[in-house]
């Protein structure tokens, strides 16, 4: 997977050497946990890792790729907000809100 990242990223920069207006690139990826016993009741708890996050954030970093994290337990509530962002910082953001629909209710 990093070898294809490195292709990608490789030919993006060929394509946009020399270009002020290169597009930035975002990867939206799940928060890392790790389970911890609780030294007090031994249960297993659910913690943060950090240390797996900064080296993902290291690795895409490196290739020019901003990490936006959501919690994968938040039923996916916070990737609207991160989709809001990315397309504010894009330019494209409009403050009239999207219209989805399932079956007959989908918008004309």
């Amino acid at each position: 997977m990093k070898r294809l990242f490195k292709q990608v990223h490789d030919i993006i920069k060929s394509l946009s050497a020399g270009s002020q207006y290169a597009a930035r690139r975002y990867i939206l990826i799940e928060k890392r946990f790790q389970m911890i016993k609780d030294p007090v009741s031994n249960a297993d708890i659910r913690v943060p890792n950090d240390a797996k996050e900064r080296e993902e954030e290291k690795r895409f970093e490196a290739m020019g790729i901003t990490v936006l994290r959501y919690d994968p337990d938040d039923n996916h509530t916070h990737l609207d907000e991160i989709l809001q962002r990315l397309c504010i910082n894009a330019g494209t953001y409009t403050s009239q809100p999207v219209k989805i629909g399932y079956g007959e209710d989908l918008p004309e």
